[in-house]
């Protein structure tokens, strides 16, 4: 048996359509598909079918209803009666909403081509707008979120696809899309970049006209900063770099995996700062997202390494500024930090570049980097929260923290496959810390990750997180370089909180760990620092290998 509200509500029985009757029986079948699995109340389904005025034989004609579905079905136990109402067993049917989702969520760690794949496959499941026929009243509300969230997975794909160079392949379904929805800025986005990408620049400068028009007189806005964009890059007439435009963006990490809510929010921003603990991924975030926009850039994307938590002293501002000039073609470079700033923003005006400052100290190091003009775009990376970014220099923070477990599962799973409960263990036991995870894939033996991950939980993480030969590649040493860069006092409360028997505690405790009356202004520099965190209550934890880290200075302390 199959059931599908991807269009009008059907039940089939292998190639047959089965008859649901009136639409009294279609209703009461989708308002149980909608939940299935779960009670729904008959005074749900009562309202569900008159929408508020229901006949005073509504609950009467709601069993007779269920009665005849169950025949319909080819079983009484197909519908439970349960408590106050009705309950669809879904059992092994199938039912296309779920099968799309299911898609949906395997092609988020899929390869692009084969993200396009599967993504498609889910849209080949609808038939029509969700529910067709019935979306009113009391179903309308389900029947518009199952067609926005048609709508959104189909932006992903047409995103994906953009980004592979499938603009011809996207512009039939694209236009359609639009058509129907003509104030969805970002389908609108993506069609004038397909248009572009095909040589139709008229085409798209005509869309971006009417869309415009008909933000301005239906909703009294104009377009976002996306469309802008996109329009901007139209009339500039430059699908590819200039000849001497710089292309500094290190490799694309090739297999970085999740962080879409991460991705999202710096698609939604000018001026991003990206923060978060060693060994997150904040970089692999940045260049990854570069990447991905580099197009709407085509006067160059700049990559400057500022060095906060390097072992040589940090890129100065004044070094920076002259870095970015030399790869812009400048042949003479002032020796005044505040003109090489100046002939900086002088230089970007008008232009169209994306400027990726990685691992910033502080606000000072970053702001003489700044553009003056809209045009660009700016994304660093920080251990340090860098809050005076966001409220001077209107930044948008964006704060990464460690990998959820289906995250860490799927990135194991692409880097080394292997079965889902060892999968799961060697995520544990490294914190859900890209760094770790990536560490530790590296240095599997011939008996793979179970083993990998048994050595790890008992044996000494810290030591067998590290690839012999490579400083930067090992755990500790990103840690060290964190706690180095903090005030004595500051550091001296991350080594003692190596002391506490769990990773969870109070502002009190840290107070009475180094012997003061009050410890939260060391607090706020380790949580500045993204050492630890808050999490309300006034309470702080610090993640599982930063604590590990703790009681090995803790210990060495003491010795």
């Amino acid at each position: 048996m199959d059931f599908g509200i991807l269009g009008p509500v059907e039940a089939r029985d292998g190639a047959v359509r089965l008859d649901l009757g009136g639409v009294r029986g279609q209703k009461v079948l989708a308002a149980l598909l909608l939940a299935p699995d779960r009670v729904v109340p008959l005074t749900h389904l009562v309202d569900v079918v008159w929408d508020g005025e229901p006949p005073s034989t509504a609950k009467h004609q709601i069993q007779k209803s269920v009665g005849d579905l169950r025949v319909v079905l080819g079983s009484p136990a197909a519908i439970a009666t349960d408590g106050v109402g009705y309950r669809l067993v879904l059992g092994s049917a199938g039912l296309d909403v779920v099968t799309f989702e299911r898609h949906v969520a395997a092609a988020q760690d899929a390869e692009p081509v084969e993200a396009v794949r599967i993504l498609r496959t889910a849209l080949g499941l609808w038939r029509g707008p969700a529910l067709e026929g019935l979306a009113s009243g009391a179903l309308r509300a389900d029947a518009e979120r199952l067609d926005e969230r048609r709508i959104t997975v189909a932006q992903q794909c047409f995103a994906v696809q953009l980004e592979l160079g499938q603009h011809a392949q996207v512009l039939t379904d694209l236009s359609a899309l639009v058509a129907a929805n003509p104030l969805r800025e970002q389908l609108v986005e993506q069609l004038m970049t397909a248009l572009h990408r095909s040589d139709r620049q008229a085409d798209a400068l005509e869309l971006y006209d009417r869309t415009r028009r008909l933000l301005a007189g239906g909703l009294g806005v104009e377009p976002g900063l996306g469309l802008r964009r996109a329009h901007q890059a139209i009339l500039s007439r430059q699908r590819s770099p200039a000849p001497d435009a710089p292309a500094q963006l290190p490799a694309c990490p090739a297999t970085f995996t999740g962080r879409q809510s991460s991705v999202d929010e710096l698609d939604s921003s000018a001026f991003s700062v990206v923060t978060g603990g060693p060994g997150v991924g904040k970089t692999a975030l940045a260049v990854h997202w570069a990447h991905r926009v580099r197009d709407r850039f085509p006067d160059g994307q700049l990559y400057v390494h500022l060095r906060a938590h390097d072992d040589g002293p940090p890129t100065t501002a004044a070094d920076a500024l002259a870095q970015c000039l030399r790869a812009l073609g400048v042949p003479k470079i002032p020796a005044d930090t505040g003109e090489r700033a100046g002939l900086f923003r002088s230089v970007l005006a008008d232009r169209r570049v994306l400027l990726v400052l990685d691992d910033a100290a502080s606000e000072d190091q970053v702001r003489p980097l700044l553009p003056g003009t809209p045009g660009c775009a700016v994304v660093v990376t920080s251990r340090n929260h860098l809050r005076g970014l966001v409220a001077l220099d209107d930044a948008r923070p964006v704060e990464l923290g460690l990998l959820t477990r289906d995250e860490a599962h799927a990135l194991i799973t692409r880097l080394a496959g292997g079965e889902p409960d060892a999968v799961a263990g060697l995520a544990a036991v490294c914190g859900y810390l890209p760094l770790a995870i990536r560490i530790a894939v590296a240095n599997l033996g011939p008996n793979g990750i179970a083993d990998a991950a048994t050595d790890l939980a008992h044996g000494n993480r810290l030591a067998l997180l590290a690839i012999d030969g490579d400083r930067r590649a090992a755990v500790t040493g990103a840690f060290e370089r964190s706690v180095r860069a903090l005030p004595e006092a500051a550091a001296r409360l991350f080594r003692r909180l190596g002391s506490l028997p769990g990773n969870d505690f109070t502002a009190h405790t840290a107070s009475g760990l180094v012997g003061v009356d009050d410890a939260r202004g060391l607090l706020s520099s380790l949580e500045s620092a993204s050492l630890i965190e808050a999490h309300g209550g006034g309470r702080f934890r610090v993640p599982d290998l930063l604590h590990a880290y703790a009681r090995s200075l803790c210990e060495s302390e003491k010795e």
